[in-house]
């Protein structure tokens, strides 16, 4: 799928569009240190100074803190006017293109992911002598030992829609879309971002995920990146996202397809 990917020339950015987003070069890479910490700084204070409930309900309360929190910051910048919507005149990729790269994207960056996260497992478990969980967050732990239950469901249905909108509008909008920016690196020169926000999307990720299923992740958000350089559209990369939260939540939660 690799030599795939390179030798038929999907992986170059020659085509690839810059968001239509009006704003200074420094500002993407503000709002995703805001709404990172910003998210953090929340659940923190909530945890800190409010009694949650224990189990999914719990872990639902804290994960809205986070999003609502998240959400915020990025309709401050909106309001303040410092991120604006740029008219395209030339209509660039309609929606429906942009989510059908993303359905691509995955079809392409998945077997990848999976394939290097099974070999960095069995190297884990010949390095420890112990096999790792396949499942490798921590939140799909907690949802295949709670059952079947509202909260349950709830979450599980929030984690495919929240985290791919708010993490992309981050990663791919503030962080990507700046660097490039403050790089000034045209379009199809965006590989560079694409790979230094892959970095920190892993380094983010590090304690919630398995440390066998990081280099996966690295590889998939590269391609969450990749769809989002080529459509200059970060609808791709949020149906990319919650195609590959999905799936994941319907492959290892057991009682979900019985």
């Amino acid at each position: 799928m690799v030599g795939v990917f390179v030798l038929t020339g999907l992986s170059r950015l020659t085509h690839a569009k810059p968001l239509r987003w009006q704003m200074e070069p420094g500002t993407g890479v503000t709002v995703f240190f805001a709404m990172v910490f910003g998210g953090t700084l929340a659940v923190s204070t909530l945890r800190e100074f409010v009694a949650s409930p224990d189990g999914l309900q719990g872990t639902f309360i804290a994960l809205v803190a986070v999003w609502a929190f998240q959400a915020a910051i990025v309709g401050v910048f909106v309001w303040a006017g410092l991120i604006r919507r740029r008219p395209d005149k030339n209509r660039g990729t309609s929606p429906l293109q942009a989510m059908g790269m993303g359905v691509l994207g995955l079809a392409i960056f998945w077997p990848i992911t999976a394939a290097l996260s099974g070999a960095c497992a069995h190297l884990q478990a010949w390095i420890t002598g112990e096999m790792p969980s396949p499942l490798a967050h921590g939140l799909l732990t907690e949802l295949a030992d709670a059952g079947p239950s509202f909260w349950a469901w709830v979450v599980a249905g929030a984690v495919v829609i929240a985290p791919p909108v708010l993490e992309e509008i981050a990663y791919r909008g503030g962080l990507q879309e700046g660097l490039r920016r403050l790089w000034r690196q045209p379009p199809r020169g965006g590989w560079r971002a694409i790979v230094v926000t892959s970095g920190i999307f892993v380094v983010m990720h590090v304690g919630g995920v398995s440390p066998h299923a990081l280099p996966g992740l690295f590889v998939l958000s590269l391609g969450f990146g990749w769809v989002v350089a080529r459509t200059g559209s970060l609808l791709a990369g949020i149906t990319m996202h919650a195609l590959f939260n999905a799936g994941n939540v319907v492959l290892g939660v057991p009682w979900m397809t019985h």
